[in-house]
């Protein structure tokens, strides 16, 4: 069924295909195969995050991280995110590895903010799915609550499509956030429709530049 679903996919929309042997190409099964193997990346501790540090340019300290999700997969090696979050995102599972991520990033700040004495902030991505679900905003709670990290050393990134798309969905959670003391940030802004006046609409705490517009600055 699968198969049959990517091969009316990629013959353009409002199409429909039978399974049959000899339907499965390579990219289909090299998409197949990513899926299963994803589906058991959680259970079989093969993601982990890595951390970029965040420099403040006028006294070049450190102020915090930004959290890097990687999978280490045995059948497919190292996977980038930009080869499976989409995925995870189209089945669903970014919810449940989106909230392992929170979890395992506001652990990691709370050791850092009791190693070295000093409020360290962590950033993480929030996928629209999981933005808009539900519990987000009883998840953070939660998820803060058991871990013991000050809600001030949390920021959560959107990406600007969330504020064109489902604005005022995300308008709601995003004040239910801000009020908590949750940083919030938009993360590759300029890249879609987005105008200046969300800045006005929304009141971000940060904006991240997508690095199209700044490649050029030396």
């Amino acid at each position: 069924a699968d198969a049959a679903m990517y091969r009316a996919k990629a013959s353009g929309r409002n199409n429909f295909r039978f399974y049959a042997a000899g339907i499965i190409d390579d990219k289909i099964h090299d998409h197949l195969t990513m899926e299963n193997c994803l589906r058991r990346a959680l259970d079989r501790d093969e993601l982990f995050l890595e951390y970029q540090p965040v420099v403040d340019a006028s006294d070049k300290k450190i102020t915090g991280f930004e959290t890097l999700l990687r999978w280490e997969s045995p059948e497919l090696g190292l996977v980038y995110p930009d080869q499976f979050i989409a995925m995870a995102e189209e089945t669903g599972l970014i919810v449940s590895i989106g909230k392992w991520v929170l979890e395992q990033a506001c652990l990691q700040a709370r050791e850092w903010n009791v190693r070295f004495n000093a409020p360290m902030v962590v950033a993480v991505n929030v996928s629209p799915r999981q933005f808009l679900g539900p519990n987000m905003v009883r998840s953070v709670t939660d998820v803060l609550a058991k871990t013991g990290l000050p809600t001030s050393c949390l920021e959560l990134e959107i990406t600007e499509n969330l504020l064109v798309d489902d604005g005022p969905e995300t308008l709601a959670i995003m004040q239910e956030l801000s009020a908590m003391g949750v940083r919030l940030s938009i993360d590759d802004f300029g890249t879609g429709y987005a105008g200046l006046k969300v800045l006005y609409d929304y009141h971000p705490d940060f904006i991240k530049i997508d690095r199209y517009f700044i490649n050029d600055i030396h």
